[in-house]
């Protein structure tokens, strides 16, 4: 129980947490809202049954996740604004959304990049990717993964939108998108004239 799990708030701080389970909690499992020049490297956790985010970045923070679990949160991974996510080798199951990579307000820029990963049972999408704000930048790789059956009506497996002026490139190769087959509801959505897809 509590608010956070982890709580990385430290400027320019590097952490490793290793082999390690945050559930229950009301907010996030670990927030990492520390800063410029953060790193923080999860390995083998396992975030489970959150009420808020499994991992929670923004503020320019870093987070390398390798081997990673995260089952049944509000949302697996939520980057805010500014920061990275890199994660590879894992498995992201059951969340409300299973990736949510959004800039509201400012410029960023974001980079999210997913290796060799199963993202599956999201009750909102798979990937969510947006560009709200008129500045905003952000930098989408998904490589050897596999996208399956995050279904919503209307929710897509990758969803990548500029609403605004800001720019946003996805690329993807080696993923299989599958089962999205509910009402009004993609595989992939690309949409706005920012936004760019390689395939």
């Amino acid at each position: 129980g509590g608010n956070n799990g982890i709580y990385v708030g430290a400027t320019d701080s590097e952490v490793h947490i290793d082999d390690v389970t945050v559930s229950g909690m009301s907010g996030p499992g670990i927030n990492v809202s520390a800063g410029a020049g953060t790193r923080v490297y999860l390995a083998g956790a396992t975030l489970r049954s959150n009420g808020g985010q499994g991992v929670y970045i923004s503020n320019r923070s870093r987070v390398l996740l390798d081997r990673a679990h995260i089952e049944e949160n509000g949302s697996g991974i939520s980057l805010y604004d500014t920061g990275e996510a890199w994660l590879r080798d894992s498995v992201v199951h059951g969340n409300a959304t299973g990736i949510d990579a959004v800039i509201f307000s400012g410029s960023g820029p974001q980079r999210l990049v997913v290796e060799r990963t199963t993202i599956s049972g999201s009750t909102y999408g798979g990937i969510n990717v947006q560009i709200q704000s008129s500045t905003g930048q952000i930098e989408a790789v998904v490589r050897d993964a596999t996208i399956v059956g995050n279904a919503g009506p209307g929710y897509n497996g990758i969803n990548f939108q500029c609403f605004s002026t800001g720019a946003g490139v996805l690329t993807m190769t080696g993923t299989v998108i599958s089962d999205h087959n509910t009402f009004n509801a993609s595989g992939r959505q690309v949409a706005g004239p920012g936004c760019k897809a390689a395939l």
